[in-house]
């Protein structure tokens, strides 16, 4: 019994060791750094700091334990200098599957030594004894224990380790050093949290874990699935997917009765309709482009209301030659389908951060055939310019239909491509509008937003919006909760031919010329404070501070004579006529996002 015992306590520690263990690399570019290795599913990633591929656009190399060398390109960059590379074929890495330790932050208070994983490019590891100087909520700080020693240019990406009771626990990674005798590491919580939707790309839903630590990607006949989200809602269940051709240009075909979901019970549905792109029908067929991920959803309309998972999900599809198939075991629906806008209204604005950029949803509107966001975007670690390209826009309505977008305007630039220079920490308008938009379309199944800052791409999604009845759907409020204000400026006779600069609280936020208006809609208490000019380095004679009752509508008319510009709050009645007389005016009605002051 004692030696049972001591075996079960031998195998438990074993497991500990296992559960928690990281292996990291060797990461080559037109520099050199180290990286750690993570699965998602089968699939085998590395993570590594962002800056290793500044200014570098060739395949990478990466290097493992005995030297096994695999070549990887950058899937995506994250803030807090992070990335992460996708392997370019077969790898033989020794990636293994891990998660935090569940002690992380008791370990993190108790600990005052570790040492620094260096993995070479021959294959081997050695120690780097450091001392732990500091701690915050984002990042450690350490120094190395021999003072003789230095850090130096290539550790990057090393892993921070510790010995805690008998087991490897991984700290963090090293991303800086300054003065070589101090290092700073991201904490592998913070790393966790940043890097959530990649590796955790199926969040918990209320009671029901949906996919919780399952293979999220499938490969079949040169095609790559990765399942983003499942919802549910009473018998309707839909599967969203991202699917790409991984070497060339290439057709896909699925058809419904190839398509199968069984549910706990074994009662067997086929799906009864697929979306593919622009494209939704029962039997459909699409050409992909190498390497561009597609929106795929598949939607099951007669599951049991009672169902909570399906058994087995199973795809089968083609090529146009040869006939492939996927599948799914034990995945979870859920309670009930995700609609954004009761998230919003339970948590506040919807926001995300890629790429160094962090963007806010404020609102959104559908007016007859246009749908409108509006967003604040910020530059999160520097200084830093953004460009967003219409063709890189994506709007998918309730039933599939793909709309590009027609205009973006950020700051005071409105184009179909727009570059724009991000100041650290200033929030900026950016406003996406879309038209020929379905008038039946009651939400947004898909908004996809591809952007870029010169060096590196990315995108983000949203999904599940639901319009209001009426002309504006903002930040999950009803509309009677939001205030709508005007501001026009007329062609007239008398109208001066200067531009007239609008401010509010002394923050510029456009430049009308005549013949010009906008609309702007607020949803939340803020004082307002607005002035006119013609010149910014003149003094403003010409101010008003409008009372705002949240649910109605106002008025702000701009007037430029004789050189001298003035701002009035107007009449609802008159307001409105002035509005509606399209003669005084050279364009139609632009969006403008007031931001918070």
């Amino acid at each position: 019994m004692k030696n049972l015992s001591k075996l079960f306590l031998l195998l438990s520690v074993l497991f500990m060791q296992n559960a928690y263990c990281q292996s990291t690399v060797y990461v080559q570019t037109n520099q050199f750094g180290r990286g750690l290795l993570k699965t998602r599913g089968s699939e085998c990633f590395v993570i590594t700091p962002n800056h290793l591929l500044k200014n570098y656009n060739g395949p990478i190399n990466v290097f493992g334990e005995g030297s096994e060398r695999s070549r990887a390109n950058l899937l995506k960059s994250y803030t807090g200098d992070l990335a992460i590379l996708r392997f370019d074929g077969e790898n033989n890495q020794n990636c293994k599957k891990w998660h935090l330790n569940e002690k992380y932050s008791s370990i993190l208070e108790n600990v005052f030594e570790g040492y620094l994983e260096l993995r070479d490019k021959d294959g081997s590891a050695s120690k780097f004894a450091v001392n732990i100087t500091g701690i915050d909520v984002q990042y450690i700080t350490i120094r190395p224990k021999d003072f003789r020693e230095k850090f130096y240019q290539g550790m990057s990406g090393s892993t921070l380790f510790v010995e805690y009771q008998g087991g490897k626990v991984f700290l963090g990674m090293l991303q800086s050093i300054s003065d070589d005798e101090t290092g700073s590491v991201i904490r592998a919580d913070e790393i966790d949290k940043i890097l959530s939707s990649h590796f955790n790309p199926i969040k918990r839903k209320k009671r029901s874990s949906i996919i919780s630590d399952k293979d999220l990607t499938k490969e079949a006949l040169d095609f790559r699935f990765e399942l983003l989200n499942v919802d549910k809602s009473g018998s309707r269940v839909t599967f969203n997917f991202d699917v790409t051709s991984l070497k060339n240009d290439k057709a896909i075909r699925l058809e419904d009765y190839e398509i199968l979901l069984y549910d706990e019970n074994g009662i067997v549905s086929k799906a009864t309709n697929i979306v593919i792109g622009n494209r939704s029908s029962t039997i459909v067929e699409y050409t992909l482009v190498k390497g561009i991920p597609v929106p795929l959803k598949i939607t099951f309309t007669d599951i049991p209301s009672s169902a909570q998972y399906a058994t087995l999900f199973k795809v089968g599809f083609s090529d146009k030659e040869t006939t492939g198939n996927f599948e799914f075991r034990e995945i979870y629906f859920g309670d009930e389908s995700e609609d954004l806008s009761e998230v919003i209204e339970e948590k506040g604005n919807w926001s995300k951060e890629t790429l160094g950029f962090k963007y806010d949803l404020l609102y959104f509107d559908k007016t007859s055939t246009t749908v409108v966001f509006t967003f604040t975007i910020t530059s999160v670690d520097r200084d830093k310019t953004i460009l967003l390209k219409n063709y890189d826009i994506f709007l998918y309505d309730d039933k599939g239909l793909e709309t590009k977008a027609d205009i973006i305007t950020i700051g005071n630039l409105s184009r179909d491509i727009v570059e724009y220079n991000l100041v650290q920490g200033a929030k900026v308008p950016l406003i996406i509008s879309f038209k020929n938009i379905a008038s039946s379309a009651t939400g947004v199944a898909l908004l996809k937003v591809g952007f870029s800052d010169h060096q590196n791409v990315s995108n983000f999604q949203i999904r599940n919006l639901k319009f209001t009845k009426s002309a504006s759907a903002s930040a999950g409020k009803k509309s009677s909760s939001c205030s709508e204000i005007y501001f026009y400026r007329k062609k007239a006779f008398l109208e001066c031919e200067e531009t007239v600069y609008l401010y509010n609280h002394g923050e510029l936020l456009l430049k009308l010329e005549a013949g010009t208006r906008y609309k702007s809609v607020v949803c939340d208490d803020r004082s307002f404070k607005f002035s006119v000019k013609t010149d910014p380095n003149l003094i403003s004679y010409s101010t008003s501070k409008p009372d705002i009752e949240l649910g109605k509508k106002y008025y702000m008319k701009i007037s430029c004579t004789v050189g001298v510009a003035t701002v009035a709050l107007q009449e609802i009645e008159k307001g409105e006529k002035d509005l509606s007389n399209n003669g005084k005016f050279k364009r139609k009605l632009g969006i403008l996002a007031l931001p918070e002051y």
